[in-house]
């Protein structure tokens, strides 16, 4: 399919090619976009998301007037980026310039996804279009590292629509993260198998990795998004897999450690205090037992406040996420240095602990343990907060 209106060359597709033949038609739509600011960001939040919604939802044949339509709208979307642009169009905030690029951003990666996958278009006209797709995902990632989305909650707008072509199956909880999920999965999907077609040429692999290692980078990690930073695990760098790893959270717990395992005083507290295993002496007992318990549910919620701080809104899954990999870290250290210094050098033979199992020939206090592995993430914490500006997932 190639309609006469259109001369099929990548420049035409993609009006931020930078093409000097497409400057001064670029001038123009800055003169039409400062007299028609409202009409324009009206046509943009109603008409083409309406469109959208009905070529993704099935609800429009995708004949030849449809893939004009979105052809036309993918050109009209590239200058209205200028919408959001200060030094043309005055009076918008901060969040307003947002939301103008990112719906921007969204509906036009959204329709070359909808040409490509029309099948109507040849393998020369189809490869001009995956161009452009991997030009405009290139330009997305770009925005997203240089924006900040710290407190940034999505429009309602874009909510509906994100929950209508099914991108997520919570309507009531849509945020950015949603939306780079959906068009980062859908691009990448399509790479991956255009690369098996013999007859188009897409983006070099080492391309795509780039994009995938910048999306970790500089926006997953920066908002604790461990989950959907493993699901781009495939083709990353190491040094991005390593950070995906957390080695900040890491590397506080384990600074936290030392004051619990080196100086001995918890140990002594321990021994001197809890009666654990002392029938006769459990409600006496009962405040310090739960001490450990007390301390991990402090660290579940400073996390939660952490992200939260961040984010603009709570994720408990996100958090949790977190905490989880903080007690994996602090259990699995704690152990080991359990194993190596408490069963060899703080042993006393009046303690109230008795040993659960030996490991390699050396006795497991497991009270204590559990007392060790819960303040060392609780000391860990602290210090991160006092010397680290950085989110904790901050990449390296």
């Amino acid at each position: 399919m190639r309609s006469s209106i259109f001369s099929g060359s990548v420049e035409e597709l993609d009006v931020n090619y930078s093409a000097d033949k497409f400057q001064s038609q670029r001038n123009k739509d800055v003169q039409y976009i400062n007299l028609n600011k409202i009409t324009l960001l009206t046509y943009i939040k109603d008409e083409i998301r309406r469109v959208l919604e009905e070529c993704i939802c099935g609800n429009k044949a995708m004949d030849e007037h449809s893939l004009v339509e979105l052809l036309l709208i993918s050109r009209f979307l590239g200058s209205a980026k200028l919408l959001a642009e200060p030094s043309l169009v005055q009076g918008l905030s901060k969040k307003e310039q947002l939301d103008i690029k990112l719906r921007c951003f969204t509906y036009r990666l959204l329709c070359y996804d909808l040409l490509n996958e029309s099948g109507h278009f040849s393998n020369r006209y189809k490869e001009k279009i995956l161009t452009v797709y991997s030009n405009e995902v290139e330009r997305l990632v770009t925005f997203i590292q240089e924006a900040d989305f710290n407190s940034y909650l999505l429009p309602d707008d874009l909510q509906r629509f994100i929950f209508r072509i099914g991108a997520t199956k919570d309507g009531a909880n849509i945020h950015v993260d949603d939306v780079i999920n959906h068009l980062s999965s859908l691009f990448f999907k399509t790479m991956k198998r255009e690369r098996k077609n013999p007859d188009v040429n897409v983006a070099d692999k080492q391309d795509v990795k780039e994009l995938k290692s910048r999306l970790v980078r500089f926006f997953h990690l920066q908002r604790f998004a461990v989950i959907d930073s493993i699901k781009l695990w495939s083709g990353l760098p190491l040094m991005d897999k390593f950070n995906i790893a957390l080695p900040r959270l890491a590397a506080s717990i384990i600074i936290g450690m030392i004051p619990v395992f080196f100086t001995d005083e918890i140990n002594q507290w321990a021994y001197a205090e809890m009666q654990l295993f002392d029938a006769a002496d459990w409600r006496s007992g009962l405040p310090k037992l739960l001490a450990p318990f007390l301390l991990l549910a402090f660290c579940w919620f400073y996390l939660n406040v952490e992200v939260r701080n961040i984010l603009g809104y709570l994720d408990y899954k996100k958090a949790t996420m977190l905490f989880v990999s903080g007690l994996f870290y602090s259990s699995v250290c704690s152990l080991f240095m359990h194993w190596l210094f408490t069963a060899t050098f703080h042993l006393d033979p009046q303690n109230h602990f008795q040993p659960l199992f030996h490991l390699w020939g050396r006795p497991i206090f497991l009270a204590l343990y559990f007392i060790q592995v819960s303040v060392s993430f609780f000391f860990g914490l602290v210090l991160q907060t006092i010397w680290e500006e950085k989110p904790i997932s901050h990449p390296l």
